[in-house]
């Protein structure tokens, strides 16, 4: 009915058809999208036109129409400009895009207070750290949408009696090299690689690990260094506190003394008081389980043996080296080597086909040769240790070759799959 009155009934479409202007253009593609969104209603039995006219009214009500914003391959040669918001912009991609307004008060946008705060719930209100976080990420956002060419400006007044300054977020760009951003593995492949680097001097093991899990985010992290979010949530600060509280433990050792539970209680106390999230609502559960692990870990230090060798190590790999310190390397009397990882969290079937305790055998071999060397997990929560069993460490360490080629290559793409959404980058990233 709907196309009927539209084609056949009504000259509604003659006027905009005659016209070769963008304007007529837009309105084509309106009338499109709309017609789109009917056909889309008919294919689900729907036939009531109040339904559908509310289906229309809920659309443009919570901003669901990012589906229909997409250029139609019909409109795709039209010779206009699309304006938008950010929030509007996520999800599409454009050849070129024009950021204006970078100037401070206008991106980081001044902090809008709540204008009815819930109840009771004063921790749950926003922050201004939080604040610049969210804008820096729709930033971010706004940045990612340009597939070939970006344009960022800012007026020099946008007041009369008042002169603007750059938005802050801009100096977090200073310095970055170019690079291809990848779009999905079809885009990477086409647009080629990146330019390739020459080789560092070591590659850090944790470094080489964000690369083995994606690439693109180990392009967007260490090679462009953007902050992907704040790093001192309560769950990061709870396990600093832990593992500062080992070091120290491991420290009075070489130092001639052996703490007692009490004293290492008493120091990640005061640790926990400087560092910990103290504010945080479930501070209290946090601090708890901080202190059975260190407990843990000062009753197991106080029945070894022999001293500590904890330190960085250069471990040579085809003619590369990558620096990994162990959490822990005990030295036993008799000459026997144990290297420990320290886990706060609970055993999983997984843990053992982790690269990196064939990183640690390999370098163990290359420092202390001869020696008996064991290699496990010690985890806090619950004093089990756990010996990962040797497995084909030639494929386990050729993870990190391929890291470092793909890094010196230049080969940032991403690697999809169900981890995604929970990536500090998931809206910038074209994967």
């Amino acid at each position: 009915m709907l196309t009927t009155w539209l084609f056949e009934r009504s000259d509604y479409l003659r006027p905009i058809l005659l016209r070769q202007d963008p304007a007529a253009q837009q309105q084509l593609i309106a009338i499109y999208q709309f017609l789109k969104v009917a056909v889309e209603f008919a294919a689900t039995g729907g036939r009531s036109r109040r339904r559908f006219l509310a289906r229309v009214r809920r659309i443009e009500a919570l901003n669901e129409d990012t589906a229909y914003r997409a250029i139609s391959s019909e409109a795709t040669d039209m010779d206009a400009v699309r304006v938008m918001t950010i929030h509007g912009s996520k999800g599409l991609e454009f050849r070129g895009v024009h950021l204006p307004g970078l100037a401070t008060t206008y991106m980081p946008s001044n902090r809008q207070a709540v204008r009815v705060p819930p109840p009771s719930l004063d921790r749950l209100a926003m922050t201004s750290d939080d604040h610049d976080h969210e804008e820096q990420s729709l930033f971010f956002v706004a940045l990612s949408r340009a597939r070939d060419h970006l344009a960022l400006s800012r007026a020099e007044r946008y007041t009369p009696s008042r002169k603007s300054s750059p938005s802050k977020f801009l100096a977090l760009l200073a310095g970055l090299s170019s690079r291809n951003r990848a779009a999905g593995p079809a885009a990477h492949a086409k647009r080629g690689l990146a330019r390739a680097t020459a080789p560092a001097l070591s590659y850090g093991e944790d470094a080489l690990g964000v690369y083995i899990n994606c690439p693109a985010r180990y392009g967007y992290k260490v090679k462009d260094g953007l902050l992907g979010g704040p790093e001192s949530s309560a769950y990061v600060r709870f396990h600093a506190c832990v593992y500062d509280t080992v070091g120290w433990l491991e420290d009075q050792r070489a130092a001639g003394t052996t703490a007692g539970v009490a004293d290492t209680l008493a120091h990640f106390t005061a640790d926990w008081a400087e560092h910990g999230p103290i504010k945080h609502p479930f501070q209290k559960y946090y601090r708890a389980i901080g202190m059975q692990m260190v407990t843990r870990m000062a009753e197991a230090v106080i029945g070894e043996t022999g001293h500590y060798d904890r330190r960085e190590w250069l471990v040579n790999l085809d003619g590369r080296k990558v620096a990994v310190t162990p959490d822990r390397v005990i030295i036993a009397t008799d000459g026997c080597v144990t290297i420990q990882r320290v886990r706060t969290g609970k055993k999983t079937k997984s843990e053992s086909d982790k690269e990196i305790y064939a990183l640690l055998r390999l370098g163990a071999r290359q420092l202390y040769p001869g020696r008996r060397i064991t290699v496990e997990a010690y985890y806090l929560g619950t004093g089990e240790r756990m010996v990962p069993p040797l497995k084909d460490d030639g494929k386990l360490l050729e993870r990190y070759s391929e890291a470092i080629a793909g890094i010196e290559s230049g080969d940032f793409g991403p690697k999809t799959g169900r981890s995604c959404p929970g990536c500090p980058y998931y809206l910038t990233c074209g994967g």
